[in-house]
């Protein structure tokens, strides 16, 4: 029952997300608009960031919809050059992983405002973005999600 909730929270926001990112190309802008969105979530609404992260760390990803919206992404990233990854399962998981301990970290006050644009850099990077193209998407002004 906890992760058909968490599965609820995180689909609502990812339709959110698609909305806000859907006409954008570049599947690196499309990635960092996601995972920035989900950690400044966290940052404004904690009980919602502790039940991603508690029940997201056994039983991630925690819907389809995540799992295929970061897949979409990465295999489009690939395609076009952009991402240079030797394997699709690390990359999602270095991208899933990475995020929930990012927002668990934000969640213990561990952390600047400014990190989910640390961590979406440092993700991007470790994609094959280079340093200023990984620094100028990750850092670029992000819109308010609508409704």
């Amino acid at each position: 029952m906890l992760k058909a909730v968490a599965a609820s929270l995180s689909d609502e926001m990812n339709q959110k997300i698609w909305a806000q990112s859907v006409a954008i190309d570049d599947p690196a802008e499309r990635m960092a608009i996601a995972i920035r969105q989900f950690l400044h979530q966290a940052i404004r609404d904690a009980t919602w960031g502790w039940v991603i992260v508690r029940i997201g760390l056994v039983a991630a990803p925690l819907s389809e919809t995540i799992e295929r919206g970061v897949m979409t992404d990465l295999q489009a990233g690939i395609r076009l050059k952009r991402f240079m990854v030797d394997n699709e399962k690390a990359a999602i998981d270095l991208i899933l992983g990475t995020g929930l301990m990012a927002m668990r970290s934000i969640l213990e006050g561990h952390t600047e405002p400014d990190y989910p644009e640390h961590i979406t850099k440092l993700i991007l990077k470790t994609l094959g973005i280079g340093d200023a193209d990984a620094h100028a998407i990750a850092f670029k002004p992000l819109e308010p999600l609508q409704g």
